[in-house]
């Protein structure tokens, strides 16, 4: 039997995260007959069970078992503690016979895509060193190993040295957008790095999804102008908010949005599918609640959200993976950032020609609809053609 080994599966608290799992699985599906899944949840955390009930619905073949360690961000001090406990259990861990027995008895490991390569702290080294655990233990049992598409942002030169010999014997590491990829490969000049896209784009076409948001979200069904917006309030990394000048530029970003939406007939959902992003997406929804054209819904699975999207004329995406989720299905995105989110938002956007524009260039926002609207044709080509050449270089290195 041909086995994958998949670490880390992510919570669904952030309904992007959650989509890179979903991404994977679905690849990987197409050429192993069994995976082995880790969370990166411990079996402690009130999402793992979720989480569990969730995947076992659409991959109820597939072996799932905890988190090695608790690897979940809070504030920058829980965070560096549960770093710090996580790096001191390695001793143990590295001989424990759950692991060891899965990757022995697998014919390649996956280090999940995101955001792992990046190391400007402390705390993103402590953070890093934890997360290269499964890779630790692929080289212990002489496995290959294959990272899924990365972004990275900034990476120190300690990030380097810790990262290096781990890349240099990965068979292959994909990098999801052309900046990424062009860092790691100054960075990392003697690994195989790869341009490619974002594992959520990997994501299959079900009928249950389709038939949960007709049911859930017959409203919207009917709305043939509808445009979304996706907003967050947080910085890098979710560990704290944006600074008050900044959410405020956003509120009057998205007030002039919406009003020029109203003013030409289109109607507007606000999504929130970031529990962090909940409470300022729907201070600025109160604003327009008293129009019936405006909504707001708050919705966690990925494969709904992509019905939402797909039945959106635009979206409006301040997170991602709300955007990865709409080009998926053929829906055109604008982007609005902060610069300090790195390269994964800009660099996916301007890959497959969709527009964006950063929160201190205090840009109107509704002329780039119509952009959107106009590189629809060259985003769709764009990204089937960057699965085709992934699916290729992916055949060549497992089988």
């Amino acid at each position: 039997m041909n086995k994958a080994f998949l670490a880390y599966q992510y919570g669904m608290a952030n309904a992007g995260d959650f989509a890179i799992n979903i991404g994977s699985l679905d690849l990987l599906d197409e050429f192993y007959d069994a995976i082995t899944i880790v969370s990166k949840l411990t079996a402690n955390d009130k999402e793992y069970i979720r989480n569990m009930e969730y995947l076992r619905k659409y991959y109820p073949d597939f072996d799932i078992i905890q988190g090695p360690f608790n690897l979940n961000r809070g504030n920058i001090f829980t965070t560096l503690k549960s770093y710090l406990i996580g790096s001191l259990k390695y001793p143990v861990l590295l001989n424990n016979g759950k692991y060891n027995n899965a990757v022995k008895n697998s014919n390649m490991l996956f280090l999940n895509g995101g955001n792992i390569l990046r190391c400007e702290s402390l705390t993103d080294y402590i953070r890093l060193y934890a997360l290269l655990f499964p890779l630790r233990l692929a080289r212990k049992h002489n496995l290959d190993y294959i990272l899924l598409p990365q972004s990275t942002t900034s990476i120190n030169r300690k990030g380097i040295k810790l990262l290096e010999p781990f890349l240099n014997k990965a068979k292959i590491v994909f990098a999801r957008e052309d900046i990424s990829y062009k860092k790691l490969k100054t960075n990392f000049p003697n690994s195989n790095i790869v341009n490619s896209l974002d594992s959520a784009f990997f994501i299959k076409d079900r009928k249950m999804p389709g038939s949960d948001y007709e049911i859930k979200y017959h409203f919207l069904a009917v709305k043939k102008r509808n445009v979304c917006i996706a907003l967050r309030k947080e910085d890098l990394g979710d560990i704290g908010e944006l600074s008050d000048e900044k959410k405020q530029k956003i509120e009057t970003a998205i007030n002039n949005l919406a009003n020029e939406l109203l003013n030409n007939d289109f109607s507007l959902t606000f999504v929130v599918q970031t529990k962090k992003d909940k409470d300022f997406t729907q201070k600025i929804y109160k604003q327009f609640e008293i129009n019936s054209e405006v909504m707001i819904i708050e919705e966690y699975d990925p494969l709904v959200l992509r019905e939402i999207y797909r039945n959106s004329l635009c979206l409006f995406g301040m997170r991602l993976h709300s955007m990865i989720l709409a080009m998926s299905v053929g829906t055109p995105v604008v982007g609005y950032f902060d610069q300090n989110w790195g390269n994964k938002n800009s660099g996916t956007l301007g890959q497959f020609g969709m527009p964006y524009v950063y929160i201190d260039q205090d840009v109107d926002l509704y002329p780039l609809f119509e952009e959107a609207q106009i590189n629809k044709e060259r985003m769709v080509i764009g990204i089937e053609n960057s699965k085709k050449n992934f699916l290729n270089i992916l055949n060549q290195h497992i089988t």
